[in-house]
Formats: C-alpha cells, structure tokens, sequence
C-alpha cells in the first residue's frame, strides 16, 4: 500500500521500493509483483498510474 503523508508518498509494509526519483515524478515497484507504479505528488493532492508496456501489461521490474 502507498499512503501519502503530509504530501509526502510513503511505502507502508516495506512491500515497495523506489526505483526512480526525478523531477518530482516517482517510480515504485511492487517487491511481491515486480509491477511498477508512477506517483506524482503535489500540494494537496497528486496521483498514481500503473505503467503499462506496448501491449498493455504491466511493466515489470528488471532489477533486484
């Protein structure tokens, strides 16, 4: 689960890890899945997206 605090995108459980962090745009993976998550917070709000490959699976994580 990814909970916002204060603005703030935290991963809760140690499920996820941060892949990327550039230009306040943030990439998660889920360790169980592999899947990958964009998040982009701003003040009082933001979102999150699941990312998709050209055939619209989810993207997987390569790395360890």
């Amino acid at each position: 689960m990814i909970i916002m605090i204060d603005g703030n995108v935290n991963a809760s459980n140690d499920r996820f890890i941060l892949v990327q962090d550039e230009s306040g745009l943030k990439i998660y993976c889920d360790k169980k899945t592999k899947v990958m998550y964009l998040v982009k917070s701003v003040y009082k709000g933001g979102g999150i997206t699941l990312l998709v490959d050209a055939d619209g699976k989810p993207l997987l994580y390569e790395g360890e």
